[in-house]
């Protein structure tokens, strides 16, 4: 067990290391405690160049977990990261459960929790506020739970970027309760599907005329794909929202 009290902090200014804390080959790791991780980012973020140079090296990660199995995260605090705040490569069976993610909005690349050949992995019941992507679900993941989860600001819980690089594996069975639009190139058709997905329950606002948006491959159009009880609300009120959609089979219900 990592019993965690109290504020942790990382050195100021940019670092050397790819991540901060790291967890690797660890089963039965229990993180607790309600103390909080401050990566120090505001004194590292202007450094951040990576949207420029493909040969920059990526700030550090708050927190990495490679090969974890059977763990649990609870109730701990990850604030100002460098990058990614809290990072999963290789995990089974993580639960992450009332935890607080906190970043402003102009931070660039400060995900909050981000995973990718990971299975099993369980948020519920957290806070995530970043200057990126709230959640993101990266190449051979699967059975991914986001339950009772806020988001905001970010870019909200995305899938991929799928299709970016060569030899990326399926992303499935992803689950998304009670809670980004890339640039596509309007040339081609992507080889990547999307099947069996599921918005249940899920609400918010939004400032753009256009609410949901669905945007598939025609060579391999998006199938099995369920809408229950979905509700957005412009953050002008009274103004009304528009979806749309192409190359998308599915069907949904209630409100």
């Amino acid at each position: 067990m990592f019993l965690m009290t109290g504020v942790l902090k990382a050195l100021p200014g940019p670092s050397a290391v790819s991540n901060w804390i790291n967890f690797r080959n660890v089963s039965l790791l229990l993180i607790k405690g309600g103390g909080t991780f401050d990566g120090q980012g505001p004194s590292a973020w202007r450094f951040n160049n990576c949207h420029k140079d493909p040969n920059c090296r990526p700030l550090p990660i708050n927190l990495k977990f490679d090969s974890v199995m059977n763990s649990r995260i609870e109730f701990v605090k990850s604030v100002n990261s460098n990058q990614t705040h809290i990072s999963f490569h290789g995990c089974k069976n993580v639960n992450i459960t009332d935890v607080e993610v906190l970043a402003p909005a102009e931070s660039s690349n400060t995900d909050g929790i981000k995973m990718g050949r990971s299975s099993g992995i369980r948020i519920l019941n957290s806070k995530i506020s970043t200057g990126d992507d709230c959640v993101a679900i990266l190449s051979r993941s699967s059975n991914i739970e986001v339950s009772n989860v806020h988001c905001g600001p970010g870019h909200g819980i995305s899938i991929g970027s799928l299709g970016k690089y060569h030899g990326e594996l399926h992303v499935h069975g992803v689950t998304v309760t009670g809670t980004y639009c890339p640039l596509t190139d309007q040339g081609a058709s992507s080889h990547i599907q999307i099947r069996d997905f599921t918005y249940r329950n899920t609400r918010g606002t939004t400032s753009s005329e256009v609410a949901v948006s669905f945007e598939c491959s025609k060579k391999f159009p998006c199938k099995n794909i369920v809408m229950t009880d979905v509700n957005f609300v412009h953050s002008k009120r009274g103004l009304s929202l528009k979806s749309t959609c192409s190359n998308v089979i599915g069907r949904s219900f209630g409100l």
